[in-house]
């Protein structure tokens, strides 16, 4: 349908913030086998701050595609910090 034709570029955007989230995000839950999930509490209230700053600044410049970045940058650098400090705490478990 045309009148949906502008959604299209933003669509693309959050989908590769999807799929990067469906790969990387059930990582992130294995905080809780190892007994942190206060580190995913950490990183959603993170998430929180990161993606309302993001909104601010680039939905008044960008619009619709801002929010889309704002939305697609908090969900990669979310998934990256926990899988980043799952590693660190497996490393940890691992050494002790």
């Amino acid at each position: 349908d045309p009148q949906y034709a502008g959604a299209v570029s933003i669509f693309y955007i959050m989908y590769v913030g999807t799929a990067f989230d469906l790969v990387i995000g059930p990582l992130g839950f294995t905080l809780y086998s190892l007994d942190r999930p206060d580190v995913l509490a950490k990183i959603a209230i993170g998430k929180v701050v990161l993606h309302a700053a993001a909104n601010w600044i680039l939905i008044p410049m960008y619009g619709a595609h801002g929010a889309a970045w704002a939305s697609i940058v908090t969900r990669v650098l979310g998934g990256l910090v926990a899988v980043a400090i799952m590693l660190r705490t497996i490393r940890k478990s691992a050494a002790a």
